[in-house]
């Protein structure tokens, strides 16, 4: 059988297991294949990967162009065919590989957006000194998820999965498992595992378990990514160095600071968790700003 859709569920299944993809990156990965195979039926009469051929794939993709979808979202769905074929490659060696040739669209660079140093720093600052009056535990929660985003520049998806023995509170490090199950050791300041330690103390008072999982929600379940959104909006609504008000800008604003504060790039790509360092070198446009502005001031002829 050589359906379209044959490999399909052992795709999955090596992306969920191998490469340790999520449920929402599964489900988008699906459903590009699965328009992707009603195009085929529809415009060709075919749905066999031996009948599809490279000029079949490059008029798919006219087609998504053609209806004005964005260059980013086309790129995302050629990856996808492209990472399916070469899985049906390697599953049956003698299956051609139509999406070999299939080049990828030209998308402009974008600029991760960043909090100041002064803005996100006061707001910190500010977050040390409640942790250490009466507070309830929803504020305990959102002053560390705040302080560990930025100190660390760890992803959401991480952070959520964090548990208790992955920090070291002697050393002051945390360990953390990243996209591809691959394990990273980041440094821990001092004002977060003072807002660790209370968010324990906090636990205990609320009756919740201090062990497990760092981050759980009031009655003790475990944190997920909506809540955490949530309270980060919140909390970062009077911060007006970014538009954006998210996770992701926290974790920009880490990378930017560090960059900017003299860390090497490829230090920063540790940290990160970055496989490629053409992901982290971003974040040197943001950087050139400040060597400009500096080079204006410095130089006798600027």
């Amino acid at each position: 059988m050589d359906t379209f859709f044959y490999y399909i569920a052992a795709f999955e299944s090596f992306l969920e297991k191998e490469k340790n993809f999520s449920k929402h990156t599964l489900a988008a990965y699906k459903s590009d294949l699965k328009q992707a195979e009603r195009f085929l039926i529809k415009g060709y009469n075919i749905d066999t990967c031996s009948q599809i051929s490279f000029y079949h794939l490059r008029s798919f993709i006219a087609q998504l162009k053609s209806i004005g979808l964005k260059n980013t979202s086309i790129n995302r769905k050629i990856s996808t065919i492209k990472s399916y074929f070469k899985f049906c490659r390697n599953q049956k060696k003698n299956t051609n590989n139509p999406s070999k040739e299939l080049a990828y669209l030209k998308t402009p660079k974008r600029i991760p957006k960043f909090f100041t140093e002064k803005d996100i720093c006061e707001k910190v600052d500010n977050t040390l000194e409640k942790s250490t009056n009466s507070n309830t535990f929803d504020q305990v929660v959102s002053q560390v998820i705040i302080d560990i985003l930025y100190s660390t520049g760890i992803r959401v998806s991480e952070l959520i999965e964090l548990k208790i023995e992955d920090i070291n509170f002697y050393d002051k490090r945390l360990k953390v498992i990243g996209k591809g199950n691959k394990q990273r050791i980041i440094p821990l300041l001092d004002e977060t595992i003072i807002l660790i330690k209370e968010l324990q103390y906090q636990k205990t008072k609320s009756k919740i378990s201090p062990d497990g999982y760092l981050l759980t929600l009031s009655n003790g379940n475990k944190m997920y990514p909506m809540k955490i959104n949530r309270l980060l909006k919140k909390e970062l609504k009077n911060l007006t160095s970014s538009s954006k008000k998210s996770a992701h800008t926290l974790r920009h604003t880490f990378a930017t600071h560090l960059l900017n504060n003299g860390a090497s790039i490829n230090t920063i790509k540790e940290l990160l968790g970055h496989t490629n360092l053409n992901t982290t070198q971003v974040y040197t446009h943001n950087s050139l700003d400040k060597i400009k502005n500096i080079y204006k001031i410095a130089h006798p002829r600027a």
